[in-house]
């Protein structure tokens, strides 16, 4: 199964300037396809547009302001490496008359701790 890796890329605030280019749509569409072409000779393959809106504080009130942020969607396979899903993973084989490993044998002597109660003079009750 493809796995793709996602990139969300703001579109340009404004045109850039290219020959032929004479009007401000025309300066605009030109900034957005020399951002796709960018993105695109790094393996990014142009999805779509998407507008989303989110709550925005503005000024020293703190005032809520509703802002549209318009993001194109990029997205490009990953590696190989990263591909393979958990089904796919191969597993250790096991033999089912597989006979349990015997316990080692401790190569140190346990410490053996004894208890010795104190001595209680006469004078001290």
């Amino acid at each position: 199964m493809q796995r793709y890796e996602y990139k969300a890329v703001p579109l340009p605030e404004k045109g850039e300037k290219a020959p032929g280019a004479k009007t401000a749509d025309e300066r605009y569409a030109n900034a957005i396809v020399q951002q796709m072409n960018r993105l695109g000779r790094d393996g990014w393959d142009y999805v779509r547009t998407d507008t989303f809106t989110r709550e925005d504080k503005v000024g020293l009130a703190r005032r809520s302001v509703t802002v549209h942020q318009t993001l194109m969607i990029f997205r490009r396979p990953v590696s190989d490496s990263f591909s393979s899903t958990p089904s796919e993973t191969p597993r250790p084989s096991f033999t089912a008359n597989r006979a349990p490993e015997p316990t080692p044998t401790p190569t140190w002597e346990p410490l053996v701790l004894q208890r010795q109660e104190p001595k209680i003079s006469k004078d001290e009750n």
